[in-house]
């Protein structure tokens, strides 16, 4: 009977260590910090400031044979305190993409998706009145825009750092649930006045770099492009670029940019950098 129990006990931690081996799981998370101070009569020219800034970045992968599942999520949120001004925001993005695949070939395969982007904290465009004071007038807020994403489509990985997947049907969802927005951004992102979302039908196709540049250099790279199917002129694309180098065990330089054309935002092309040096804590079950 205890042999036999024994037995039991072998075959169920077979069973449970090979299932826990399914799912492979990273995070990262850090805290930027920036600080310029000038004394009184610097002659140099400057302000005094100090910026703070957070992210986290997980990732859960699910695979069994011919499935898997691939789960990101990045959370940055910045604050920049500089004298005579006071608080502006950094860096604020909040952005989940999940996607569901079924192999059919060594590097082909279909896929089901949904990604989600928006932000944290309102976002404000500075102006000043006749008398030279700042006049503060929202431009954004969480889910103001927020923009929700399914598709369907195929799916091609020739190696392990490369992804290119094509939403042949994608349905896309504009969300401003700020209904006074329009008084400061006209184009209300898209969305008819009066109501707070926006469907659209098209394809979107998506390609995703993650790779070790170096030793102590990684490099990840998103660039989607949105066309819609009845008007196939409107295309929406966007490019997310994150340099991180490595220079102690806990401490990593970063830059990232984002570069992106919406037209319901602005007839021209918008882009941010940051750079920066900070505390990181990295865990990871994916080889290097």
């Amino acid at each position: 009977m205890g042999i036999l129990a024994q037995a039991q006990n072998n075959t169920n931690s077979v069973k449970m260590a090979k299932k826990d081996t399914l799912w492979r799981k990273a995070f990262q998370t850090g805290l930027n910090i920036n600080q310029g101070s000038f004394s009184s009569n610097w002659k140099g020219g400057g302000v005094n400031s100090f910026a703070l800034a957070a992210f986290f970045k997980g990732r859960a992968y699910y695979e069994n044979k011919k499935l898997s599942w691939d789960n990101t999520l990045d959370l940055e949120y910045g604050d920049v305190n500089t004298s005579g001004i006071g608080n502006r925001k950094g860096n604020d993005r909040i952005f989940l993409d999940s996607k569901y695949g079924y192999s059919i070939g060594k590097t082909m395969g279909l896929f089901g998706s949904l990604n989600f982007l928006s932000q944290f904290a309102p976002g404000y465009n500075y102006t000043t009145n006749s008398m030279g004071n700042p006049i503060a007038q929202r431009q954004s807020s969480f889910l103001a825009p927020g923009y929700f994403t399914e598709s369907l489509g195929l799916d091609y990985k020739p190696n392990s750092w490369f992804d290119i997947r094509w939403g042949i049907a994608t349905l896309r969802q504009t969300v401003v649930s700020d209904t006074s927005l329009h008084q400061w951004v006209p184009s209300n992102y898209g969305v008819a006045i009066g109501k707070t979302v926006r469907n659209q039908v098209g394809s979107d196709i998506v390609a995703t770099l993650n790779k070790d540049l170096a030793k102590n250099l990684h490099a990840k790279a998103i660039f989607s492009l949105f066309t819609d199917y009845s008007d196939p002129g409107v295309m929406v694309p966007r490019l997310d670029l994150a340099l991180t180098s490595s220079i102690l065990k806990y401490v990593n330089v970063n830059f990232g940019a984002t570069v992106f054309y919406d037209q319901t935002q602005d007839y021209k092309i918008q882009s941010n950098e940051v750079l920066s040096v900070g505390i990181v804590y990295t865990f990871s079950q994916f080889k290097k």
